[in-house]
């Protein structure tokens, strides 16, 4: 609930008040001994027990959920799995029950008793792949034309059993997530087939990365090395990022120093201690987009106004110099543009040269964030990166993250 309809950092009232509450829906004793047995709980500060006693308290009301058949969108629908399961969505995990038929599968999250919050037609499904989260490979998320659907249950076993009923339901024809579909879309891109971007998407989706997932979402490469002059030339090559080095090794200067603080160190030995994705990176990128994602992220407060997205050049010449910085882009540099607008008027703060934060600042060759957009979608799919982009998907993707291919690119956290 937004405060005057302003998005903005929460308000802790520190007032002591009292409330009454009238129960008239629900047993008073069971809500009292659960309120009682969390308050205890919280007290004793072990968030193992209270995680432990919240799963426990959720299955039981899973238990006693029976889906509602008018919910179903044929007459003829029949249950053929209805298991605990877990919707995954940005920042957000909602627990409920997996239902599938021969037909569709629903989603009746345990808050909301009454409301499939998701479903699905099978037919509609356009790719299926497996899914890791939180290191257990217990998920699968669903492919639509223009969305998706991550499920995580509560084993691999259920997972694979999902599965298997889905592929060999006669009615359905869902593309696989296996090598023959990888092949043919490394002949599309090589042909010049799909796009650029279209072969990013699709790598990053095999490789496992989400939209709903902030820890494992879809990744991108800088191309352009260029955001201060008053014009650019996409026929230049002295405009592009050198693909063939991760980030953190683009400036030597930088990457000589980090190796000598890599010698300095006791094992476990590292040459960057951070990563070219995490949540953080993507939230500081969609800051304006999506800034819930932020205040959830950082216990309800926008970061330092200094440390705010707000310039391109400021951002590039950032991951170029600093040593715990060496982010990559997400998706929406080639894809979106409102992203780098503060359409909310969200109140980030002055920055220490006394500059009100609003809108990112553009490259100088960029009049409009259309333009900019444009520009870059169009250094995505220039000749140079064509023939160079190879190598930075084996950074990110291929033999070059792994030692000890790894250690010789300098492309080792």
């Amino acid at each position: 609930m937004k405060e005057d309809n302003i998005l903005k950092p929460y308000t802790l009232n520190e007032e002591e008040k009292e409330h009454k509450i009238e129960l008239k829906y629900v047993n008073f004793e069971e809500i009292y001994q659960l309120i009682n047995r969390m308050y205890k709980l919280i007290l004793n500060g072990d968030k193992e027990d209270i995680y432990e006693y919240s799963k426990e308290y959720i299955h039981s009301r899973l238990n006693t959920l029976q889906p509602n058949m008018s919910m179903f969108k044929k007459v003829d629908e029949k249950i053929l799995e209805n298991c605990f399961a877990t919707q995954i969505l940005p920042l957000m995990e909602i627990a409920g029950r997996f239902i599938l038929t021969q037909y569709s599968f629903y989603f009746i999250p345990y808050v909301e008793e009454s409301i499939v919050t998701k479903s699905g037609v099978l037919s509609d499904v356009v790719y299926l792949f497996r899914r890791r989260y939180i290191m257990q490979h217990n998920g699968l998320e669903f492919f639509f034309q223009k969305s998706s659907t991550f499920i995580v249950f509560e084993t691999k076993e259920e997972r694979d059993k999902i599965e298997e009923i889905i592929y060999k339901s006669s009615k359905i024809k869902i593309k696989a997530d296996d090598g023959s579909q990888f092949n043919e879309m490394i002949n599309k891109w090589k042909k010049r087939e799909i796009t650029n971007y279209e072969y990013l998407i699709y790598l990053n989706f095999i490789a496992g990365r989400s939209y709903n997932d902030l820890t494992q979402y879809p990744i991108f490469p800088w191309v352009l090395s260029n955001y201060s002059s008053s014009s650019i030339d996409l026929n230049d090559s002295l405009n592009y990022r050198d693909l063939s080095k991760p980030i953190g090794a683009l400036n030597q200067e930088r990457l000589e120093k980090l190796r000598e603080r890599m010698l300095e160190m006791t094992p476990p030995l590292f040459l960057y201690g951070t990563h070219y994705s995490t949540p953080a990176y993507v939230v500081f990128f969609l800051v304006r987009l999506v800034p819930e994602f932020m205040l959830h992220l950082q216990s309800g407060v926008f970061d330092k106004p200094d440390r705010i997205f707000s310039s391109i050049d400021e951002c590039w010449k950032g991951v170029l110099s600093h040593t715990s910085d060496v982010k990559e882009l997400v998706p929406e540099f080639y894809s979106n543009v409102n992203f780098l607008n503060n359409k909310e008027h969200v109140y980030f703060g002055f920055r220490t040269t006394q500059d009100l934060i609003d809108d990112v600042k553009l490259p100088n060759w960029a009049s409009s964030p259309q333009q900019f957009s444009q520009i870059m979608k169009d250094a995505l799919e220039s000749d140079y990166v064509s023939e160079n982009l190879n190598k930075w998907i084996d950074l990110i993707f291929g033999y070059l993250q792994r030692p000890p291919a790894a250690f010789d690119a300098d492309n080792w956290i």
